[in-house]
């Protein structure tokens, strides 16, 4: 979709992946080195942070010398019921409190233990794209990649008893792998003869957005995925 014509906010949303209410919408654009999204207005040669734009959209003006604090401690998130207002004191108390730079799996957010950690570093070194891991895991690319940089779980380091008590990880991660939900997707739909046109109508999303899914570039969202098991009359993920 080109952004011509289009909106400020309409620019905003079509870079953000859009989930439940209560999941976080994380941004799908430019970063800072802190993983913070960054939005540009187009009316200004600087770019803002994406998540505090959110909030102006849904709360009006930032009061002069506020931050925008995320209660769910993902940094990429633009959901608005996952942000508040806080002092610079507030931020740093805050960041404390989660231990930002601390365990991995202690954070409210991970979605990842010591066992898939070790799968993703595994995967990682036997080539495969953190684009991919993600889709696997179920998780952002920027949490795969804050893995291999080093930015999170650099503490966790001794995989070798995971790796014994993880048997079935192979098996698991090759039928995985076999069949990502996208093409699992385009293969329900090519059986029943659909076009993504008929499959947009019975799902109500885009074709756009069964394209993306299809091609690996977006993991469906829960409501999507109801949707179209509804639409299939079968489970997507087994």
């Amino acid at each position: 979709m080109t952004e011509r014509g289009l909106s400020l906010e309409q620019r905003f949303w079509m870079k953000v992946d859009k989930r439940e209410p209560d999941e976080c919408w994380e941004w799908l654009a430019g970063t800072t080195g802190e993983w913070y999204g960054v939005f540009n207005r187009g009316d200004s040669p600087r770019v803002e942070a994406a998540h505090r734009f959110s909030w102006e959209i849904h709360n009006g003006p930032i009061p002069k010398g506020m931050c925008v604090l995320h209660h769910c401690d993902n940094p990429i998130c633009v959901n608005p019921r996952h942000l508040f207002l806080g002092t610079q004191t507030d931020n740093n108390h805050d960041r404390d409190q989660k231990e930002r730079q601390a365990r991995g799996a202690r954070a409210g957010s991970s979605k990842l233990t010591k066992k898939k950690v070790c799968r993703v570093r595994r995967l990682l070194k036997e080539g495969w794209s953190q684009s991919k891991i993600a889709r696997l895991m179920g998780v952002s690319q920027v949490t795969i990649h804050s893995i291999d940089a080093g930015k999170t779980w650099a503490w966790f380091q001794d995989c070798t008893e995971q790796e014994q008590n993880n048997d079935d990880s192979n098996i698991e991660i090759k039928e995985a792998a076999s069949m990502t939900i996208g093409e699992r997707i385009k293969s329900l739909r090519t059986e029943r003869g659909w076009t993504r046109r008929t499959l947009s109508s019975l799902t109500g999303f885009t074709e756009k957005a069964i394209s993306d899914w299809e091609g690996g570039k977006y993991v469906p969202s829960e409501r999507g995925i109801r949707a179209l098991e509804k639409a299939f009359g079968e489970q997507l993920r087994k």
